[in-house]
């Protein structure tokens, strides 16, 4: 059995136009359920964390925009390589085999995120986390990032520490630090969901030269 070659390092959703109105996100979890004789219901969570799904459409007042191979170039679409970058991506993961990371734009940064309690003179590994909201719940709800994008600051007690004193490992999720401070260590930073496509296929349609729509690219993020 042959296996396919998937691109290193890990490919980035590229940044198109302006998504067409709507945007699908939805949180899945899993779990069981038991019915005794009785009737009474026993529930068990099968997932600690959510998986998340996107479908996301390009079209109407957001066509991707792209020389197409066989014509004349249009120059007053010199540059655009839209239609490209997205369908590159997708040959790239070999449909639903591959990964990627997304940046959702509605939902990608974290500033004074608690990573948890540094011990001073310590070497110590956290999972890079992000916290879900702020509402009734206490402590709040957090989940592991898919991989981080840019770490602009790390704090140990409020701190600033050097990027000497630190360092994310390969799959950009964990953080390690080593530092003379101790106390609450906190993080500014932004990030990726990691994900893969759920098809093996994607349908384009061409409005006209040079303007293409796509309406469901569906993905859906999977642990780093």
């Amino acid at each position: 059995m042959s296996f396919v070659n998937f691109p290193s390092p890990t490919p980035i959703f590229p940044t198109l136009p302006p998504l067409t109105w709507s945007v699908h996100k939805k949180p899945i979890l899993a779990s069981r359920e038991y019915i005794a004789a009785s009737g009474r219901e026993v529930q068990l969570a099968a997932a600690v964390y959510p998986r998340w799904a996107f479908t996301l459409t390009y079209g109407g007042s957001s066509w991707l925009r792209d020389q197409t191979q066989n014509i004349v170039p249009d120059f007053t679409l010199a540059g655009f390589t839209e239609f490209q970058q997205i369908s590159q991506l997708f040959l790239a993961c070999r449909g639903a085999y591959g990964e990627f990371f997304y940046s959702d734009p509605e939902d990608n940064s974290r500033n004074g995120q608690v990573l948890g309690t540094y011990a001073a003179n310590a070497t110590s590994t956290y999972v890079v986390v992000s916290n879900w909201g702020s509402g009734p719940f206490s402590p709040n709800l957090s989940f592991p990032v898919g991989g981080v994008n840019v770490l602009s600051a790390v704090y140990v007690s409020g701190h600033l520490i050097s990027p000497t004193n630190y360092s994310l490992d390969a799959t950009r999720t964990k953080l390690t630090i080593s530092t003379v401070y101790s106390g609450p260590l906190t993080i500014d930073f932004s990030f990726y969901y990691r994900c893969r496509f759920l098809d093996d296929h994607m349908n384009y349609s061409q409005f006209a030269q040079n303007l293409w729509e796509t309406r469901e690219v569906r993905f859906e993020s999977v642990k780093p």
